[in-house]
């Protein structure tokens, strides 16, 4: 049976955009992290650098619940003018 997205909460896309953007800079900033504090030992220095990446942690997933949210108005915007996703679902 074919069916068609209709419409998209953009609170909901927005939440789980934030969520998967969250994930991979976890993914990707650990590491980082760690090799930047063990750099900040070695050297008995500060660096801005390891405030940047914590920065991320609260900038990129709010950027991403943004997106989502934009993602999910400008969808619903134009899925009434020309139609929806269409999906097949199988029983």
């Amino acid at each position: 049976m074919i069916q068609e997205i209709k419409y998209i909460d953009p609170t909901s896309l927005g939440k789980i955009l934030a969520a998967i953007v969250f994930s991979f800079t976890l993914i990707i900033l650990i590491p980082l992290e760690f090799l930047l504090v063990k750099n900040m030992i070695v050297r008995n220095s500060f660096s801005w650098s390891f405030i940047f990446f914590l920065a991320m942690l609260i900038i990129y997933p709010a950027l991403g619940y943004i997106l989502g949210v934009l993602i999910a108005n400008f969808y619903n915007y134009f899925s009434k003018r020309i139609g929806g996703i269409e999906i097949l679902i199988k029983k």
